[in-house]
């Protein structure tokens, strides 16, 4: 009964996030700060820091790009489970600002794959209610941007954050 409670309680502070998403006004965001930001209190071997010198600022909703990097970087602690530190890079292209998070798990299998962005579908088991990847896409796609996920050859799996540069 309290695993119970305990479970309900965390599914419903998960869906209130989803629901904060895009209420605050968009400001002009440093990206390589919000990542030092969300990377901050993690032990130092267990992340690798590599943040582009020269990149844009994008127009963005704070709170809402430090949810979607810490859903993120919250998944890749779990995928890696100790197999290495997790990789964080920006950088900029012409498809816009990258920020790009690596572990190096398993992988992910196609049979799931394709379920990479069903809200609520979880593969950590107790450790997460499947809303992780949501919040990062929504706050991407409420930002301008997307959220891309691949399965790297080499194992393990890369998120990426692909974001517009502010107007200027």
């Amino acid at each position: 009964m309290e695993k119970a409670l305990e479970n309900a309680q965390r599914l419903s502070r998960n869906l209130a996030e989803v629901g904060a998403l895009g209420i605050e006004e968009p400001v002009s965001l440093d990206v390589n700060d919000l990542v030092r930001s969300a990377v901050r209190g993690m032990p130092a071997g267990e992340i690798e820091l590599s943040l582009a010198p020269a990149i844009a600022a994008t127009a963005a909703r704070a709170n809402d790009l430090a949810r979607a990097l810490g859903a993120l970087l919250q998944n890749a602690r779990d995928a890696s489970a100790g197999s290495g530190p997790i990789r964080v890079s920006t950088g900029q292209d012409a498809d816009g600002i990258r920020v790009q998070v690596d572990d190096l798990g398993e992988g992910i299998p196609d049979v799931i794959r394709r379920r990479d962005f069903d809200p609520l579908y979880s593969t950590s088991g107790q450790r997460g209610r499947g809303l992780g990847i949501t919040i990062a896409r929504l706050a991407a796609w409420i930002a301008g941007g997307r959220l891309e996920i691949e399965s790297r050859p080499e194992g393990g799996t890369r998120a990426v954050l692909v974001l517009r540069p502010a107007q200027r």
